[in-house]
Order: structure tokens, then sequence, then C-alpha cells
């Protein structure tokens, strides 16, 4: 076990396959389609979950919220991606209560693009667990190119990017991040000179290197 200093916060370095437990199991219902360019703002619940993003990018425009409610799963397809213009708000309380993973009965590290949180965009993402998100050609698995952005009780695992990329500021508690084949938790001065994050109880386990 080892730790390292980021941003003035401890963050322990586990061993590959060490941390939390596996996935949850795959739901019984035919998933529900959603997806391209929501119209209004959109209530995902559990009663109607799994959802599915197959067709179109799920995009969240400016002025729209796309909330997703504790016990939902949504599932993307190959090269299916969330992008936030407008608002996205993730109401679990544990890491897991909502799961974005893959569509594919097979899963494996990098089957879809993952969530980004454009410049203008809101997120606060509390008890979300992120699966098998982040390409080869992605930058992470979840990119947080906003400002004031909120992530508690959250896991990303599985992926071929770094797990989160900050650009601008971001508060991050209790988020682990494990097995992404670059960086855990990277801060990108891209779009700020100095980007701020505030980082409380990282955990980094069986990561790669930029």
């Amino acid at each position: 076990l080892a730790a390292v200093l980021v941003a003035g916060v401890v963050v322990s370095l586990l061993p590959a396959g060490a941390g939390a437990a596996g996935a949850r199991q795959q739901p019984a219902q035919v998933p529900k389609e959603i997806g391209g360019r929501l119209t209004g703002s959109l209530v995902l619940t559990a009663t109607n979950s799994p959802y599915l993003v197959s067709t179109n990018n799920l995009e969240v425009p400016t002025g729209v919220t796309l909330t997703i409610e504790s016990g939902v799963q949504v599932q993307f397809g190959d090269g299916k991606s969330l992008r936030v213009l407008g608002k996205l708000l993730v109401t679990g309380a544990t890491p897991g209560d909502v799961e974005l993973t893959s569509a594919k009965p097979d899963k494996a590290p990098g089957d879809w693009p993952g969530i980004i949180v454009d410049p203008g965009g809101q997120a606060a993402l509390r008890g979300l667990t992120v699966r098998y998100a982040g390409t080869g050609s992605s930058r992470a698995a979840i990119t947080m190119r906003a400002d004031a952005l909120v992530m508690e009780h959250v896991v990303v695992e599985d992926g071929l990017a770094a797990g989160i990329v900050v650009e601008q500021s971001a508060t991050l508690r209790d988020v682990t991040v494990q097995r992404m084949a670059k960086a855990g938790v990277k801060v990108d001065s891209v779009a700020s000179a100095s980007p701020a994050v505030e980082l409380t109880r990282g955990t980094v386990i069986g990561c790669g290197e930029e």
C-alpha cells in the first residue's frame, strides 16, 4: 500500500485487483431506448430502468436538465457517449446507486467513450459508478471541462483512457478510480491557467500513467 500527494490531499494507491466489489447483475427487462439531443428536461427513473443509448449520442443542451435517479442503469452502445452543455444531476447516495455501463453482452474496457461536461455545463454526480468507459481515443471516462463541478461517492473503472480529467474547478469526494489504462485522476490546465480541484478521500487502484 502506497500513497501520493495530489493537490494537497493524500491519495491511496492500491494494487490491481483490490477495491470495490464486482458489477451488479444485468437487469432482466428490455432496455428503454433514449438518445439524441434532448428537447426538454428529462428524469430517468428506476421504474423504467434500464435505459439504452445505441442509435445517437445522448446530448443535454443548454437550458435543459437530465436527472438520473437512484436505481437507474444506462447502457451505452459502441461509440455512444453522454455530452452535457446544460445540467446533469445524478441523485444516488452510494457508489452503484446509478450505473452507466456498456451495452455489449461481453463487456470490455473501452466499450464506450464516456461523459463530457462542456464549458458552461453543470454537473453534480452523486452515488454513481461508470464502467467500461474511455476508449483508446477518449481523453477520459469522465472529462470535466466546465467550472464548479461536484462528484461524490463515485467509482470509475475498466477503461482504456484516463479515469477523470478536470480542466477547470471541481470538488471530488470519496472517488475511486480503478483499472484504467491511463491516469486515474488528471488535472489538465487546457482551459484554465490554474484549475482548482478539491479532492477528499480519493483512491486510485491499478491505473496507468500518461
